[in-house]
């Protein structure tokens, strides 16, 4: 953890005066105000990055509790819970701070759950999960553990990207194209224009094919 910690920091150290003397990217359009859609995510943003790092902190004193201390028995594994969930709370703060220019960002948060889930199912019908664990005084089945952690992996991964999408909608409100390929086709529209002076932007050539594509064009 100290190697990559200094590899980082040497690597940010040696690319943060190049990034300073450039200006920052250009903002989306409709800048101000946010679309409701944005306001809900933010808020959902600070609200999980809250909850992430009271996890952070549970995980860290569970080892350190009479009460726990025999489930948080694999310190390594303590700590990278620690560095997961507190990693995850950094993002979502992140985001919330400018989710105009940062709201992609809060699907690495998405993708993360996605991944645990997986590696949960995988434990679940691959796993040795046929044991008992203490917690609090109590024995309760690993396997409960671990299909509760499935659950509630599950249903952040669901709720965010529900709100992801929402989002993204709300902010260019689509008639045809998905939000996804919405911005698929904006990312597109500015590599082709890159390097030239366009009329018209990569968000503006985005906005005509889908109002080009959508039914009601088409049926005019």
């Amino acid at each position: 953890d100290g190697v990559i910690t200094a590899l980082f920091l040497a690597f940010y150290l040696g690319a943060r005066p190049a990034a300073l003397r450039h200006p920052p990217a250009p903002r989306p359009p409709h800048a101000l105000p946010l679309t409701p859609g944005e306001l809900r995510l933010r808020v959902a943003m600070v609200g999980f990055a809250v909850l992430f790092a009271l996890a952070a902190v549970a995980y860290q004193m569970g080892p350190l509790l009479a009460a726990t201390q025999a489930f948080f028995v694999e310190l390594p594994f303590v700590t990278n819970s620690v560095v997961k969930v507190g990693g995850l709370a950094l993002v979502c703060w992140y985001v919330a701070h400018d989710i105009r220019r940062n709201m992609p960002l809060a699907g690495v948060v998405i993708a993360a759950h996605v991944v645990s889930a997986l590696a949960l199912l995988v434990l679940l019908w691959l796993g040795q999960t046929d044991v008992a664990v203490r917690i609090g005084g109590q024995e309760t089945a690993l396997r409960s553990v671990m299909r509760g952690a499935l659950l509630l992996d599950g249903a952040i991964a669901l709720v965010l990207f529900a709100l992801y999408q929402g989002a993204w909608a709300s902010r260019f409100q689509p008639r045809f194209l998905e939000p996804t390929e919405y911005r698929a086709l904006i990312a597109l529209a500015g590599v082709v224009l890159k390097g030239r002076d366009p009329k018209l932007s990569a968000y503006d050539i985005a906005a005509n094919a889908d109002r080009y594509l959508s039914p009601t064009s088409i049926g005019t």
